[in-house]
């Protein structure tokens, strides 16, 4: 059977598995990220930003020693809601796609967001469900290094 006939092989419910997870743990830091890709979907529930539009951004977070495509990848949800400028401004300053100058203005342009490079930082938050684990979240995306531009190059 040829390589990619048996990556794409279906299981049996009793067949037996290999774990090739490659789960990497990220401590809490600085980072630096490239977009692999973004969503386009609705915030859920019935809470005060549910049905509006949301972003889902897909970033590949780079460590040392850790093959690029190899490397864990964290989701981001940016709500596209004008209470959440300061978010979004952020995550475009950081990729290099928005001037990071006060009164600073940019039309969204999300075709432009996939293969960018940015720096975020991430915290370990608790877990909903149990309170005794914690899960790596995005809580920043941070200015361009002055000694490194990503993004469109400004």
């Amino acid at each position: 059977m040829a390589m990619n006939e048996e990556m794409n092989r279906e299981y049996d419910w009793d067949d037996e598995i290999e774990n090739r997870s490659g789960f990497v743990d990220i401590p809490e830091g600085e980072y630096e990220f490239f977009v692999d890709h973004y969503e386009r979907a609705k915030v859920g529930g019935d809470g005060k930003y549910a049905g509006q539009n949301k972003a889902v951004v897909y970033c590949n977070i780079l460590m040392e020693n850790v093959p690029q495509d190899q490397g864990p990848q964290l989701k981001s949800n940016l709500i596209l809601n004008k209470a959440f400028d300061w978010k979004l401004a952020q995550f475009f300053i950081s990729i290099g796609l928005m001037k990071d100058e006060e009164g600073a203005t940019l039309k969204m342009n999300w075709n432009l967001v996939g293969g960018t490079r940015g720096r975020c930082r991430i915290e370990h938050k608790p877990n909903l469900n149990d309170a005794t684990k914690t899960h790596p979240e995005i809580v920043e995306f941070l200015k361009p290094r002055k000694d490194k531009k990503w993004g469109a190059g400004f």
